[in-house]
């Protein structure tokens, strides 16, 4: 499924004509960044139209409050895991809707054949021939009634009297419904292990980072402390420059 660019532009696009860059702001001193939130929301939104933007704030926020994401690095991770989860869920609402949908046309086909029934003909010679016919006004009835088929016990007796008696099989309508989507569904649960790995690995980055930044800091006081002249430290050992020249 394809995100829709904000403003219909690709903003990573080199010949976009203006760059994605954090605007810097001076407040007390500290010089401060956009939110990996906002910033990422530039270059992608992660909302389909269909779909509610204000249902994935409320997700973002109740991740935030859970991880309290601490710097620029942490709240990209949040951002990657609200699109993540998002996704799941996106995956999830698809299997769902399509169980439900093929139960119902299951549903639709077996009460249509049971309105069709045998009709007696006289034809001239008086002799008696019996023919089929599609009972349309019973059907209506029948298919009106089993909008409550899961709530209203009482529906659905009505249903099986109208039907003469005939009870319908949940047990047979889903065995039916799980056998055709089968692969269908298998390739859904593909996608939502992937997505599910995906999301995994990314909550293991912000442990990760937390503890390597927490050695750094460490490190950094206790030079401090000990009074020695520190540089600025680096989660992550920075490459050899190569020589002028």
């Amino acid at each position: 499924m394809q995100t829709r660019p904000i403003n219909g532009a690709n903003p990573l696009s080199r010949q976009s004509k203006k760059r994605v860059r954090p605007s810097p702001e001076t407040k007390g001193g500290v010089r401060r960044y956009l939110s990996a939130r906002e910033f990422l929301s530039i270059a992608n939104a992660p909302v389909l139209n269909w779909e509610n933007a204000d249902d994935f704030a409320r997700l973002h926020g109740a991740l935030e409050d859970e991880v309290n994401p601490r710097g620029f690095v942490e709240e990209m991770y949040i951002s990657e895991i609200a699109a993540i989860v998002w996704e799941l869920l996106r995956w999830r609402r698809l299997k769902q809707m399509k169980i439900n949908r093929a139960y119902w046309d299951k549903l639709h086909d077996m009460l249509h054949q049971a309105c069709i029934e045998p009709v007696e003909s006289t034809e001239h010679d008086n002799n008696k021939s019996k023919t089929i016919r599609f009972n349309q006004g019973k059907f209506d009835h029948v298919w009106d009634l089993a909008k409550d088929w899961f709530d209203d016990e009482k529906s659905r007796k009505q249903i099986s009297e109208l039907l003469g008696g005939l009870e319908i099989d949940d047990l047979e309508i889903e065995t039916s419904v799980l056998d055709n989507l089968s692969e269908e569904i298998a390739a859904i649960d593909r996608k939502i292990t992937a997505a599910e790995s995906r999301r995994d690995k990314t909550l293991r980055c912000i442990a990760e980072y937390r503890q390597s930044l927490a050695v750094v800091i460490k490190r950094t006081t206790d030079a401090i402390i000990e009074g020695e002249v520190v540089d600025r430290p680096a989660i992550e050992q920075r490459t050899t420059e190569k020589s002028a020249g």
